[in-house]
């Protein structure tokens, strides 16, 4: 049924991590106690951000694809949404920590965070009329420049990971922004973003979605160190 459609894309991004979170080499179960923490605070964060957004206009939810259920003013599903593709992507830099040693320099993910962050910030000024382009690009900026200048390592593994979560991306945001079905889960004013898309997804949605991850990778590594669990496999 057309109603479920948002609450089965989230089924469906998660439910392999979550099954192979017990697999005994990856064992990302014992790392719950530092995900859940970091997902806690940043989801808050993105969707305080959400509601806002949403009483602006800046987008919005069809309900013929939504379960009906709300906190605030968003579905439960677009709720779900900051715990499940974090979780996916944690999982994803555990499957890569434990199969690849090897990562780029320090120094060139460095290099990438900040070039791309002074891009960010660019474009987030050049159109600073447009809410969902300026914040997304301002936001994504300043968390990639702050982290390659005060904790460069947290960069380890993650742009291979970020890589592999953008196959997924393009799957689930295309359905989401209306690819494969007749309407949009999710709408987005036209006056608020730049109007550039990739397939049906505004690009703003890519660095978006990066800050989400890369905050959540961040405060995931901090509470994985204080709380001594690096070592877990």
């Amino acid at each position: 049924m057309e109603k479920w459609l948002y609450l089965s894309l989230i089924i469906f991004t998660v439910l392999v991590p979550f099954v192979r979170s017990f697999e005994p080499r990856i064992a990302f179960y014992k790392k719950w106690k530092a995900f859940f923490p970091a997902v806690a605070i940043i989801g808050l964060a993105f969707i305080l951000w959400d509601i806002k957004f949403t009483e602006m206009g800046v987008w919005g939810f069809n309900p013929t694809y939504l379960s009906g259920l709300y906190i605030s003013n968003l579905p439960i599903e677009e709720c779900l949404f900051f715990l499940v593709i974090p979780y996916s992507s944690m999982f994803v830099y555990e499957v890569f920590e434990y199969f690849f040693k090897k990562d780029l320099p320090e120094r060139i993910n460095k290099t990438l965070a900040i070039a791309l962050g002074l891009i960010n910030l660019a474009v987030a000024f050049q159109f600073s009329d447009q809410a969902y382009t300026f914040y997304s690009q301002l936001i994504n900026g300043l968390v990639l420049i702050l982290i390659a200048l005060a904790r460069p390592k947290i960069l380890k593994g993650f742009w291979r990971m970020f890589a592999v979560i953008l196959i997924g991306f393009f799957i689930v945001n295309g359905i989401l922004t209306g690819s494969f079905i007749e309407g949009e889960v999710v709408w987005y004013s036209s006056a608020e973003i730049i109007g550039v898309r990739l397939g049906t997804i505004p690009v703003e949605d890519v660095f978006y979605g990066m800050s989400l991850i890369l905050l959540n990778l961040f405060l995931y590594k901090v509470f994985k160190r204080r709380l001594r669990i690096d070592w877990i496999r």
